[in-house]
Protein backbone atom coordinates (compact mmCIF):
# COMPACT_ATOMS: atom_id res chain seq x y z
CA UNK A 1 0.00 0.00 0.00
CA UNK A 2 2.77 2.46 0.85
CA UNK A 3 4.35 1.64 -2.54
CA UNK A 4 1.35 3.26 -4.23
CA UNK A 5 1.79 6.49 -2.27
CA UNK A 6 5.52 6.64 -3.04
CA UNK A 7 4.84 6.23 -6.78
CA UNK A 8 2.22 8.99 -6.83
CA UNK A 9 4.26 11.43 -4.72
CA UNK A 10 1.82 11.35 -1.80
CA UNK A 11 2.98 10.61 1.71
CA UNK A 12 0.57 9.02 4.17
CA UNK A 13 1.29 9.95 7.78
CA UNK A 14 -0.66 9.08 10.92
CA UNK A 15 -2.32 12.10 12.49
CA UNK A 16 -3.87 10.09 15.29
CA UNK A 17 -4.81 6.47 15.87
CA UNK A 18 -7.85 6.71 13.59
CA UNK A 19 -7.04 9.55 11.20
CA UNK A 20 -4.58 10.13 8.37
CA UNK A 21 -3.52 13.31 6.61
CA UNK A 22 -2.32 13.50 3.00
CA UNK A 23 0.62 15.71 2.07
CA UNK A 24 2.23 16.21 -1.32
CA UNK A 25 5.89 15.28 -1.80
CA UNK A 26 7.03 18.74 -0.62
CA UNK A 27 5.08 18.36 2.68
CA UNK A 28 2.69 21.12 1.63
CA UNK A 29 -1.08 21.29 1.55
CA UNK A 30 -3.22 23.68 -0.49
CA UNK A 31 -1.53 27.08 -0.68
CA UNK A 32 -1.88 30.54 -2.13
CA UNK A 33 0.55 33.05 -3.61
CA UNK A 34 -0.39 36.72 -3.81
CA UNK A 35 1.11 39.37 -6.10
CA UNK A 36 -0.06 42.98 -5.70
CA UNK A 37 1.19 45.58 -8.19
CA UNK A 38 0.52 49.32 -8.17
CA UNK A 39 0.82 51.18 -11.46
CA UNK A 40 1.00 54.98 -11.55
CA UNK A 41 -0.63 56.13 -14.79
CA UNK A 42 0.76 59.68 -14.54
CA UNK A 43 4.35 58.46 -14.11
CA UNK A 44 3.74 55.52 -16.49
CA UNK A 45 5.52 53.02 -14.25
CA UNK A 46 5.08 50.38 -11.55
CA UNK A 47 5.39 52.09 -8.16
CA UNK A 48 4.53 49.21 -5.83
CA UNK A 49 4.97 45.45 -5.83
CA UNK A 50 4.43 42.93 -3.05
CA UNK A 51 4.65 39.15 -3.50
CA UNK A 52 4.11 36.62 -0.77
CA UNK A 53 3.31 32.97 -0.27
CA UNK A 54 0.28 32.92 1.98
CA UNK A 55 -1.99 30.59 3.86
CA UNK A 56 -5.49 29.36 3.17
CA UNK A 57 -7.48 30.07 6.34
CA UNK A 58 -9.19 27.30 8.31
CA UNK A 59 -12.72 28.13 7.09
CA UNK A 60 -11.47 28.13 3.49
CA UNK A 61 -9.94 24.66 3.83
CA UNK A 62 -13.00 23.36 5.67
CA UNK A 63 -15.30 24.57 2.92
CA UNK A 64 -13.18 22.95 0.21
CA UNK A 65 -13.78 19.64 2.00
CA UNK A 66 -17.50 20.41 2.46
CA UNK A 67 -17.91 21.09 -1.25
CA UNK A 68 -15.79 18.11 -2.29
CA UNK A 69 -17.92 15.67 -0.31
CA UNK A 70 -21.25 17.50 -0.78
CA UNK A 71 -21.67 18.04 2.97
CA UNK A 72 -23.09 21.54 2.81
CA UNK A 73 -25.11 23.87 0.65
CA UNK A 74 -23.02 24.59 -2.47
CA UNK A 75 -21.21 27.94 -2.48
CA UNK A 76 -22.84 29.99 -5.22
CA UNK A 77 -20.18 31.55 -7.39
CA UNK A 78 -17.20 29.95 -5.66
CA UNK A 79 -14.29 31.67 -3.89
CA UNK A 80 -13.67 34.35 -6.49
CA UNK A 81 -14.60 37.65 -4.86
CA UNK A 82 -11.73 39.95 -3.90
CA UNK A 83 -12.03 42.33 -0.97
CA UNK A 84 -9.54 44.89 0.30
CA UNK A 85 -9.12 46.82 3.52
CA UNK A 86 -6.87 48.92 5.70
CA UNK A 87 -6.17 46.42 8.52
CA UNK A 88 -2.55 45.50 9.18
CA UNK A 89 -2.98 42.57 11.60
CA UNK A 90 -0.92 39.60 10.41
CA UNK A 91 -2.81 36.87 8.54
CA UNK A 92 -3.75 33.86 10.69
CA UNK A 93 -5.55 30.57 9.97
CA UNK A 94 -8.32 31.43 12.44
CA UNK A 95 -9.44 34.62 10.68
CA UNK A 96 -12.89 34.72 9.08
CA UNK A 97 -12.90 38.27 7.65
CA UNK A 98 -10.69 41.21 6.80
CA UNK A 99 -9.84 43.34 9.83
CA UNK A 100 -11.08 46.63 8.32
CA UNK A 101 -12.73 45.95 4.97
CA UNK A 102 -13.38 48.92 2.70
CA UNK A 103 -17.02 49.22 1.70
CA UNK A 104 -18.24 51.14 -1.29
CA UNK A 105 -16.81 51.75 -4.71
CA UNK A 106 -16.38 49.04 -5.66
CA UNK A 107 -17.96 46.32 -3.56
CA UNK A 108 -15.80 43.19 -3.71
CA UNK A 109 -14.38 42.58 -7.17
CA UNK A 110 -15.28 39.46 -9.14
CA UNK A 111 -11.96 37.91 -10.10
CA UNK A 112 -11.20 36.98 -13.68
CA UNK A 113 -8.36 35.08 -15.31
CA UNK A 114 -5.23 37.07 -16.21
CA UNK A 115 -6.65 37.86 -19.66
CA UNK A 116 -9.67 39.54 -18.03
CA UNK A 117 -12.16 36.81 -19.00
CA UNK A 118 -14.56 35.02 -16.65
CA UNK A 119 -12.97 32.09 -14.81
CA UNK A 120 -13.64 28.66 -16.27
CA UNK A 121 -12.53 25.07 -15.81
CA UNK A 122 -9.83 25.57 -18.48
CA UNK A 123 -8.07 28.06 -16.16
CA UNK A 124 -7.06 25.15 -13.90
CA UNK A 125 -3.76 23.99 -15.34
CA UNK A 126 -0.95 21.61 -14.50
CA UNK A 127 1.72 23.38 -12.44
CA UNK A 128 4.71 21.92 -14.31
CA UNK A 129 5.18 19.16 -16.83
CA UNK A 130 5.25 15.76 -15.13
CA UNK A 131 3.72 17.14 -11.93
CA UNK A 132 0.45 16.12 -10.28
CA UNK A 133 0.02 19.65 -8.88
CA UNK A 134 -2.68 21.89 -10.36
CA UNK A 135 -3.09 25.67 -10.13
CA UNK A 136 -5.44 28.50 -11.00
CA UNK A 137 -4.55 32.19 -11.23
CA UNK A 138 -7.26 34.73 -10.34
CA UNK A 139 -7.00 38.46 -10.91
CA UNK A 140 -8.78 41.58 -9.69
CA UNK A 141 -7.99 45.18 -10.66
CA UNK A 142 -8.81 48.24 -8.58
CA UNK A 143 -9.00 51.04 -11.14
CA UNK A 144 -8.02 54.69 -10.78
CA UNK A 145 -11.47 55.55 -9.42
CA UNK A 146 -11.60 52.79 -6.77
CA UNK A 147 -10.88 53.18 -3.02
CA UNK A 148 -8.94 56.45 -3.38
CA UNK A 149 -7.58 58.20 -0.27
CA UNK A 150 -7.17 54.80 1.44
CA UNK A 151 -4.07 52.75 2.16
CA UNK A 152 -4.76 49.27 0.81
CA UNK A 153 -3.10 47.03 3.41
CA UNK A 154 -5.02 43.73 3.34
CA UNK A 155 -6.75 41.57 0.77
CA UNK A 156 -9.10 38.61 1.03
CA UNK A 157 -10.66 36.05 -1.29
CA UNK A 158 -14.32 35.41 -0.42
CA UNK A 159 -17.36 33.33 -1.39
CA UNK A 160 -19.67 36.36 -1.63
CA UNK A 161 -19.61 39.58 -3.65
CA UNK A 162 -21.24 41.78 -1.01
CA UNK A 163 -18.94 43.14 1.69
CA UNK A 164 -19.44 42.10 5.30
CA UNK A 165 -20.27 38.45 4.66
CA UNK A 166 -19.35 35.25 2.92
CA UNK A 167 -16.62 32.76 3.74
CA UNK A 168 -13.02 33.95 3.76
CA UNK A 169 -10.80 31.57 1.78
CA UNK A 170 -7.42 33.34 1.98
CA UNK A 171 -6.14 36.59 3.50
CA UNK A 172 -3.01 38.49 2.49
CA UNK A 173 -1.28 41.30 4.39
CA UNK A 174 1.68 42.74 2.44
CA UNK A 175 4.76 44.09 4.23
CA UNK A 176 3.60 47.61 3.34
CA UNK A 177 0.32 48.97 2.04
CA UNK A 178 -0.18 51.18 -0.99
CA UNK A 179 -1.61 54.68 -0.71
CA UNK A 180 -4.36 54.58 -3.34
CA UNK A 181 -4.84 57.74 -5.42
CA UNK A 182 -6.68 58.58 -8.63
CA UNK A 183 -3.49 58.07 -10.66
CA UNK A 184 -2.84 54.54 -9.37
CA UNK A 185 -4.46 51.25 -10.34
CA UNK A 186 -3.77 48.14 -8.27
CA UNK A 187 -3.68 44.66 -9.80
CA UNK A 188 -4.02 41.69 -7.46
CA UNK A 189 -3.15 38.18 -8.69
CA UNK A 190 -3.81 35.13 -6.53
CA UNK A 191 -2.36 31.75 -7.50
CA UNK A 192 -3.99 28.81 -5.74
CA UNK A 193 -2.17 25.47 -5.87
CA UNK A 194 -3.40 22.12 -4.67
Amino acid sequence: MFDLFQKTGLILTPKSCKMFQFWNSENEVMEGDWLVTGYDHEKDKVVYEQHKHNLIVRDGRKNVLRQTFNLDTPITGGFKFLGTGTGTTAAAVTQTALVTELIGAPNRLTCTNTAGAALSDTDIVQETSGSFDQKIVLQGIYGTGDNNASTLAEYGLFSQAATGGGILFSRFVPATGIAKTSSISVTVQITIRD
